[in-house]
């Protein structure tokens, strides 16, 4: 995959929080499992950070699971959704997670690249509704009478109910996640280089 897309990406410097020193063996079991199920050889870095929520880390994964995986949303207007999400955020680590989660659903590379950018002639009706939404609940943290209709013509009032959960999700993990300083692992940076900005890096 070549690299990150323009965007007004945080991308620290260094960490202000990471991972506790040691984590108890129920934490431990939880870690091994996401990285059982992720094949990886080692704990995400936002995840081993969460776990300093104590008993609130357990349950924030079961919510993470349930939204991720079940609802009325497929999987790929999902991934879809948290890739527009994480760009709009600026949050280098939620796209480098999703790109690689979004192409085996089908999503190609140059949806991937047009869902960085304003806007795509690519884009179906449908398309450019959800990514219209995602715009407006992050920038003003609600949608018009417009978008809401646009948005309900092609999700039924159940979906949209879960897309704004989705979104918010994204946008409360992008937050903790940037302003950590949490970094993205290396076998999961796209191009094991500075992704490229608008703007100058920002630190989170």
């Amino acid at each position: 995959m070549e690299g990150y897309p323009k965007g007004n990406w945080y991308n620290p410097t260094e960490t202000r929080v990471g991972a506790p020193s040691s984590f108890t063996a129920f934490q431990k079991a939880l870690l091994w499992r996401i990285r059982y199920e992720a094949h990886s050889k080692t704990n995400f870095n936002v995840f081993a950070v969460l776990t300093r929520l104590g008993d609130i880390f357990p349950n924030y994964l079961l919510f993470m699971r349930w939204i991720m995986l079940k609802g009325k949303i497929s999987k790929i207007d999902k991934e879809r959704v948290i890739l527009r999400a994480a760009w709009r955020m600026g949050c280098v680590y939620e796209w480098s997670h999703h790109v690689p989660r979004a192409v085996p659903l089908g999503i190609t590379r140059d949806e991937i690249d047009s869902i960085a950018r304003e806007e795509s002639p690519e884009w179906t009706p449908r398309l450019n509704a959800i990514y219209r939404a995602v715009d407006e609940l992050i920038e003003k943290k609600n949608l018009s009478d417009t978008q809401w209709k646009a948005l309900t013509q092609h999700l039924s009032e159940d979906q949209c109910v879960e897309l704004c959960m989705l979104v918010g999700h994204y946008i409360m993990i992008a937050i903790t996640i940037n302003t950590m300083g949490i970094a993205v692992e290396p076998e999961y940076n796209l191009n094991n280089s500075e992704p490229e900005s608008d703007a100058k890096p920002k630190m989170a």
